[in-house]
């Protein structure tokens, strides 16, 4: 069994199998990940980007990193507010036990 990459009549990549034989429309050359739209130069025996300009920014755009959540100032805030309540539950719990703390 031979591992295949194959491609349409465009030449853009279809999927990779495993073939007796290369026939037409396959390559045994392997394409780099990170192409948007992978095609083959059956001259050249390379892949190259195939994708356009507007192809590559629309991907882009559908592919940006979302923001992580909390955002920092939120952090900050929920640090604060933690701090606060186990400051609350420290003057509680020494209250209780007759050790009041001073102010």
């Amino acid at each position: 069994m031979i591992q295949v990459w194959t491609y349409d009549e465009n030449k853009v990549f279809v999927e990779s199998i495993f073939v007796d034989e290369v026939t037409q429309n396959m390559t045994t050359i392997p394409f780099l990940v990170g192409y948007i739209k992978p095609t083959f130069n059956e001259e050249l025996e390379e892949w190259f980007e195939g994708a356009t300009e507007e192809e590559i920014k629309a991907w882009e755009e559908e592919n940006k990193p979302k923001p992580t959540e909390p955002s920092t100032e939120n952090e900050m805030e929920v640090l604060q507010k933690e701090n606060k309540q186990l400051w609350d539950t420290v003057e509680f719990l020494l209250k209780a036990n007759g050790n009041i703390p001073k102010e």
